[in-house]
């Protein structure tokens, strides 16, 4: 047996140890079938308040192949609430937020969550899914614009829900734009 063969077996026991523990560590640590594997995944939106600074993100719920909104403290990290699953099994497309409340635009649906608790407060059906475009979801006065592949623009008031107007939009524009302090 020469030195350079026990090099060898000792970077491959070293490699499978390594990847023994990688298996095997999350198991061991893992709290029971409601542990919180999450990730962040897709968008968010930093929110400032009286108390500190908060970040909303779309979240996934890794033991439980779920996605989410959730609510964290932005200086210690620590996880605030967690709102039920997003509809249909479907992922946020995008996150806006204003007033306390956190809205979220996940394939067809519209929904605003309550910021002090993830509460769902409203949920609404829009037309189409939402355009491909940087600000296809935005918050201003009291309203919730939203941009769909329908080539439609919707104003929802953003306190019930309801729908104030629809426009469809001749051209192709991607995103919304404000204008002064519409």
């Amino acid at each position: 047996v020469t030195k350079a063969s026990l090099r060898v077996v000792g970077i491959l026991f070293a490699a499978l140890l390594l990847l023994a523990v990688g298996i095997a560590l999350p198991l061991i640590l893992r709290a029971g079938p409601s542990s919180l594997y999450l990730i962040a995944n897709g968008p968010a939106a930093l929110l400032e308040g009286s108390d500190g600074s908060s970040v909303a993100a779309a979240m996934y719920q890794i033991d439980r192949e779920e996605n989410l909104v959730g609510l964290l403290d932005a200086e210690s990290g620590k996880l605030l609430w967690l709102a039920e699953p997003l509809p249909g099994g479907s992922y946020a497309d995008a996150m806006a937020a204003g007033d306390g409340i956190v809205y979220v635009a996940s394939g067809t649906d519209l929904m605003a969550y309550n910021l002090s608790d993830g509460s769902l407060a409203w949920q609404a059906t829009m037309p189409d899914l939402l355009n491909y475009g940087e600000q296809t979801l935005l918050v201003t006065a009291g309203r919730v614009l939203t941009n769909n592949l329908d080539q439609s623009i919707q104003a929802y008031d953003a306190a019930s829900g309801g729908l104030m107007w629809s426009r469809r939009i001749d051209g192709y524009d991607r995103d919304l734009h404000l204008i002064g302090d519409s």
